[in-house]
């Protein structure tokens, strides 16, 4: 079906195609129309967010079946969204922890963080912090792969065609959130391609004040090694246990007993 999709001119056919192809043919846990002139996305727990780009590459498919697999966010959470791409895992998140919760979300690509903040406009939310940055073991500038994707990244630590070179903001987590006026943190999700070991060690003091649930995509290969192993020892050393679960997207899930 993929392949028959592909050779699809682009229009609205083949975006209605798409829609209905993601919505029935697919084992997920919503329905996706395109209305108006952006998508629609309506979860069988009754929560809806919308997107005006195809929300499906991002974490919508990843949601509720892999980064809030082991953790239920609940309302007047504080979470951080480090990699928010074009926004839709802070959306969902942001409509449950409702007007009492926020949520702190970080992309680092310029195009991703301009799509991002449009979506969070057509939500009409106003508890989403979005901040243009990395994170990082420490506040510098890197080179960045700019992709306008959900693969763009620090070159330094992933292997990818170059597309566009740019230097980005990267800070500490630990630092950031005392400058938004942030003590509290429930719950972490991380998708950063091969940056989360480093943002680790950015935010040592927030993981040993707080109990902190977090979602790790750990997957990334860095210096030939999946991230999870040294993220593991990491989380350990900062007082958590983890384990490693969701093969599709492979993810390591951390917390305190």
């Amino acid at each position: 079906m993929n392949d028959i999709i592909k050779l699809l001119p682009e229009g609205k056919f083949k975006t209605n195609v798409i829609c209905f192809y993601y919505s029935y043919f697919k084992k997920n846990d919503f329905k996706m129309v395109f209305k108006d002139d952006h998508f629609v996305v309506k979860f069988y727990n009754g929560i809806e967010i919308k997107s005006y780009d195809n929300p499906y590459g991002d974490d919508i498919k990843y949601l509720n079946k892999g980064y809030l697999k082991n953790y239920k966010l609940k309302e007047g959470d504080i979470v951080v969204d480090a990699g928010a791409y074009t926004g839709m895992f802070s959306i969902y998140a942001a409509k449950i922890v409702g007007s009492f919760g926020k949520i702190i979300a970080f992309e680092p690509d310029p195009i991703n963080f301009e799509k991002l903040k449009k979506n969070i406009l057509l939500n009409r939310l106003e508890n989403i912090i979005s901040i243009n940055k990395g994170l990082w073991s420490k506040n510098t500038i890197l080179e960045f792969n700019v992709t306008g994707k959900g693969s763009s990244s620090v070159v330094e630590k992933k292997n990818s065609p170059v597309k566009t070179i740019t230097k980005i903001s990267v800070i500490r987590l630990d630092d950031e959130l005392k400058k938004v006026g942030i003590n509290k943190v429930n719950f972490v999700k991380m998708d950063i391609e091969g940056a989360e070991v480093e943002a680790i060690k950015g935010c040592s003091e927030i993981l040993k004040t707080n109990n902190i649930n977090l979602a790790i995509a750990s997957y990334h290969i860095v210096n030939g090694t999946e991230t999870h192993f040294e993220l593991e020892k990491l989380l350990l050393e900062n007082g958590y246990n983890s384990i490693i679960g969701f093969p599709q997207h492979l993810t390591t899930y951390a917390w305190k007993e």
